[in-house]
């Protein structure tokens, strides 16, 4: 019996230390200090990856994600199954759907979709999950060549009918925030009573809910004002 219990909490041990793995992922970078966000040196998170052709952007939150994100051009499925080297990949990269047309860092930011796989080990957007908790918000910060842009969390949903139904609902040329109450009124997580972001830029971040359906989850982000 005294043996049976041992083997059970060695078990559960290991257990709690692959969750904790699987959520701590990004640790060893995403620990890192946020006070330069306004300093000259504000994209040094991206720098590193600037050889890279279609290299746009990085994406960073803490223990949640820090990545690069391509640009896809025509192509949804550039970088869906391969890496920034040109080379196949499982989890792809994270990536500005099509629909998005970003092409250059000037270019507007507002109301575009990045897409990641939802990795189990929490890499791409695995741990996007955890923001289904309300108390597990916190900032977004999008780094480009020109600087650093923070994001706060808005609203999550669920969205059943897969990323090409979701981009196409996008162009109906309604008002965002017509837009955002339509797409959003089944929201899981809400931090806003209503929405007024006709002067906001949006960022809208999804991923799958398993590798075998169309249903995403949608994280809708508005652009934080430092003015």
């Amino acid at each position: 019996m005294k043996l049976s219990m041992i083997l059970i909490m060695i078990f559960c041990m290991f257990i709690l230390s692959t969750v904790t793995i699987t959520s701590t992922h990004y640790d060893d970078i995403n620990k890192i200090d946020m006070d330069h966000i306004n300093d000259d040196n504000s994209a040094s998170l991206l720098d590193p990856y600037l050889e890279y052709e279609d290299v746009i952007a990085y994406l960073y939150m803490e223990d949640i994600v820090s990545d690069v994100i391509m640009k896809s051009g025509n192509d949804n499925k550039k970088y869906l199954n391969t890496n920034k080297d040109k080379k196949y990949a499982f989890h792809g990269e994270l990536f500005f759907s099509q629909e998005s047309k970003v092409t250059h860092v000037s270019d507007d930011f507002d109301m575009k979709r990045i897409y990641g796989h939802k990795m189990l080990n929490g890499s791409k957007f695995g741990n996007l999950i955890f923001l289904l908790e309300p108390d597990n918000k916190r900032p977004l910060y999008l780094y480009t060549e020109t600087g650093v842009k923070e994001f706060e969390l808005t609203r999550a949903f669920r969205y059943e009918d897969g990323t090409e139904s979701f981009e196409t609902a996008l162009e109906t040329g309604i008002s965002k925030n017509e837009y955002l109450e339509m797409v959003t009124q089944d929201a899981i997580v809400s931090h806003v009573d209503e929405y007024d972001v006709e002067d906001k830029n949006i960022l809208f971040l999804q991923t799958c809910e398993n590798a075998s359906s169309d249903i995403r989850y949608v994280f809708v982000f508005a652009e934080v004002s430092h003015e």
